[in-house]
């Protein structure tokens, strides 16, 4: 992971059938996946370059023993000491690790699969891979609106549509993930697709991945989205402008 970012982004992914066999997560002891400036959700499959030792070691591990890890944000993203408990935000994701595998410079990425969301509890004992911080988390579901709420209904097509808007009007517009939402259907995978790839801090993310309802993260997600959308159409204004003059 470098300073900037921690994320790569790859095609789809296909996850296996022997996923079923994984054990249930142990939130009395989930390894520490420790990111910089990336927020995951629950729902979404990402690749993660691991560019430390620490966090080769937990996913490499999380892979061929077949256990579920906890990705979590550091606060600070320029710590250069392993992190643990004290030197990460409270929320995040128990996440089962797809496949590691190396890259032509060298490094290593980990496509990791986020299940669902956690409030970290307190710092856990460390035994499923001795030497590495490990975290006590609880499960935290999500509250789903009514399927005859309208008004969810609408956020979701507004929320679909400013999220192409911003794609489109970008440069260089990210169009794998422009095909990824128009594939989208279920509404808390959308929510969570366009949460985890969006250019926020990642204060501004945790503040949505700290929302039970799901209701809530969307509404959330719509006003963050159209001040960016504000922010875009301004710097093309003064590129515009900066061009006629």
């Amino acid at each position: 992971m470098n300073k900037k970012s921690s994320v790569i982004t790859l095609g789809p992914i296909n996850l296996s059938s022997e996923s079923d066999k994984t054990l249930p997560p142990d939130y009395e002891d989930l390894p520490l996946l420790a990111t910089r400036n990336f927020v995951l959700f629950p729902n979404v499959t990402f690749p993660i370059l691991l560019t430390r030792e620490i966090s080769r070691k937990v996913c490499e591990e999380a892979e061929s023993r077949d256990f579920h890890i906890a990705v979590v944000c550091q606060k600070d993203p320029d710590l250069q000491t392993v992190p643990g408990f004290k030197d990460i935000f409270r929320y995040g994701v128990v996440a089962r690790v797809i496949k590691v595998f190396e890259l032509p410079d060298g490094n290593k990425t980990a496509i990791v699969s986020a299940e669902s969301r956690i409030s970290i509890a307190g710092e856990g004992p460390g035994e499923h891979i001795p030497g590495v911080p490990s975290v006590k988390a609880k499960p935290v579901q999500d509250t789903l609106p009514r399927p005859t709420d309208k008004e969810f209904g609408m956020i979701m097509t507004l929320l679909r549509e400013t999220t192409l808007r911003i794609l489109n009007a970008q440069s260089e517009g990210d169009h794998e993930v422009a095909f990824n939402i128009n594939d989208i259907h279920d509404p808390q995978m959308l929510i969570n697709m366009v949460a985890t790839h969006a250019p926020f801090s990642p204060e501004v993310k945790l503040g949505l991945l700290k929302k039970n309802r799901l209701k809530d993260r969307a509404n959330q997600l719509l006003a963050d989205l159209a001040k960016s959308e504000k922010l875009i159409d301004l710097k093309n204004d003064i590129i515009r402008r900066t061009q006629a003059s």
